[in-house]
């Protein structure tokens, strides 16, 4: 059985370059990566005690992953894991998602503080993903701040659940927009296969990333869910909330719900603001412009929200 555990980035080698003759991109280690202590940011979730899976043998992001791109500038790039759920984590029911971890060795945006990645679960054929056929269950876009070697909690917006049976296929996509994603890997070990899919460089279909010759590339895809529904919180009067304008300017107007206190996070996970709610509104003047994660607290329950910030 596989670990229940966590992941992080690898220790990669050289410059593999595919197809070099016909355009500018190859296949490369980040050539600016900066590692230092792997951060866990931990998002507060509309989950109470979740299960973990992991392929991975450690959390600890270390310099080496790789990417197609030129020069530091990634192209368009799949990252993926597949998990047997019932053979390897003895989950035999229906699976609800509701988080997925990412290991992030670098992102850098190329026309602000944020850049998108989408996270996209499948049910696949098989865990060999490179002959497997993939079919799409979710897809969500996220936004992934100017960041390093930090594991980021994407918290889906529909919880999604994987049937009974199913071999999950997570996929990480970054597109070819001039910015610079290099997904988080460890050099702890994996228990299962690191695929990477990347066309501008010849990689038509998910590979494995030891036959492009990065054996030690250990992708890190934490998958947080529950097999009944048990663990997922309860429905409140809180679910009903209803946060206005959005995007907001220097304020946050309440309704339909009694809301204590509302505490904002970053796209990182740091707490930015914990304040309690004056009448039905939240003074945001202080808050700088961008994507935030906002937490509407009371009654000891809470609901989260997407807001921009203008």
């Amino acid at each position: 059985m596989k670990k229940l555990f966590t992941l992080t980035l690898v220790f990669a080698s050289l410059i593999f370059g595919v197809n070099a003759q016909e355009n500018s991109n190859s296949i490369s280690v980040n050539p600016d990566a900066l590692i230092g202590e792997t951060v866990h940011y931990a998002v507060p979730a509309n989950t109470k005690e979740a299960t973990m899976i992991t392929l991975s043998q450690s959390q600890d992001i270390v310099a080496g992953s790789v990417a197609c791109g030129s020069e530091g500038i990634t192209s368009e790039n799949s990252y993926y894991r597949a998990f047997d759920l019932a053979n390897d984590f003895e989950i035999t029911n229906d699976w609800i998602v509701s988080k997925v971890d990412l290991a992030v060795e670098s992102a850098i945006s190329a026309s602000g503080e944020t850049q998108p990645v989408w996270l996209k679960l499948h049910t696949a054929s098989s865990t060999d993903l490179s002959t497997a056929t993939l079919t799409l269950l979710y897809e969500e876009e996220f936004a992934i701040a100017n960041t390093e070697t930090v594991i980021v909690p994407l918290e889906l917006a529909v919880p999604t659940t994987v049937p009974a049976g199913a071999i999950l296929a997570v996929e990480i996509f970054s597109d070819d927009l001039g910015n610079t994603f290099y997904i988080g890997s460890n050099g702890g070990g994996q228990d299962g296969l690191s695929y990477l899919r990347a066309p501008a460089c010849g990689i038509e279909v998910p590979t494995p990333t030891g036959d492009i010759g990065f054996p030690n590339m250990h992708i890190v895809l934490n998958v947080w869910g529950d097999a009944d529904g048990t663990n997922s919180a309860p429905v409140s009067q809180l679910s009903e909330v209803n946060a206005y304008p959005n995007p907001f300017t220097d304020k946050i107007s309440i309704s339909n719900a009694k809301v204590e206190r509302v505490v904002i996070y970053n796209l990182i996970g740091q707490e930015v603001m914990n304040a309690r709610v004056n009448g039905n509104t939240v003074d945001t003047s202080e808050l700088l412009g961008g994507v935030y994660v906002v937490s509407f607290e009371g009654d000891g329950e809470r609901v989260i929200r997407k807001m921009i910030k203008q």
